[in-house]
Order: structure tokens, then sequence, then C-alpha cells
């Protein structure tokens, strides 16, 4: 058994469930997930919609190119960085303040380094709490325009 395989497939999973406990509730909801860069997920857009229960209310655009990151992390509402663990804090995190837009990210010392509670969400590196600080930030956009 390939146990880092393992390891990552155990930490895509836990986002994936996070991102089911923060999935949209009303009609007018929409999920757009981008990732700039990454392992490919093994199933399908489709199969992940169905697993999760979601829909057509969540849309995978998989990665895009490091030239319109700008772009992207400008008009998204919410970034996430999901780390479970870890003491480096990860360079997109500086990207992802230089951009204006609402972070969610966990509350360990990878990303507290850099982030605190005015300048980030932060939550529990759990699934259940990323979930939720996610359903947070999409339903208040006064908390978003703060961070």
């Amino acid at each position: 058994m390939d146990m880092e395989k393992h390891r990552r497939e155990a930490i895509r999973w836990s986002i994936l469930m996070a991102l089911n406990a923060g999935r949209p509730e009303a009609v007018a909801e929409t999920l757009i997930l981008s990732a700039i860069q990454g392992i490919p997920i093994q199933c399908t857009a489709l199969e992940l919609r169905r697993e999760l229960g979601v829909g057509a209310a969540v849309h995978f655009l998989g990665p895009s190119p490091v030239s319109i990151l700008g772009d992207l992390l400008a008009e998204a509402d919410v970034l996430v960085s999901p780390r479970l663990k870890g003491t480096n804090t990860p360079m997109k995190i500086y990207s992802y303040l230089d951009s204006g837009t609402a972070v969610l990210a966990t509350r360990l010392r990878t990303h507290t380094q850099v982030l605190d509670e005015r300048t980030a969400y932060l939550v529990d590196p759990e699934p259940q709490a990323l979930g939720d600080g996610l359903a947070t930030l999409f339903r208040d956009p006064a908390l978003r325009q703060r961070l």
C-alpha cells in the first residue's frame, strides 16, 4: 500500500466532507471550486456531486494556469487554505492576502504565523469546522468584506 497516496486521499476526502457541510442550501447559491495545482482526483465531477449529494449547485473547474491566478483569487468570494498540519506558512497565503478576498484557514501555526482573526476566518482543523466556516462566510457578506 502506498501510504503517501493513502494520506493524500484521506486529506482530499476530509476537504470534500468540509465542502459538503458548507454546501449551498438555497437554489440561488452556487459553489465553484477551482484548484490552481494539485493531484488529479480519480473520479469525475459528476461522481463527486453524486457522492456529496449537491447536484448542479457545485462546479469543479479543475486546475487553472498560474497566469490567471490573480484574476481567479480576486473573483472568488472565499479563499480556503485547509491545512490539517504543518508549521511552514504556505506561499499561497500571501497571494490570498494580496487579493483582498476573504480567507478561511485552519487555526494552526502554519497559518497563525501570518493570519489572525482580523485577516482571516480561522477554524479548527476538522472537516465540520471547515464546512461551518465556509457556510458562515458564504452567508455573511459583511464578514467577508471585513476580512
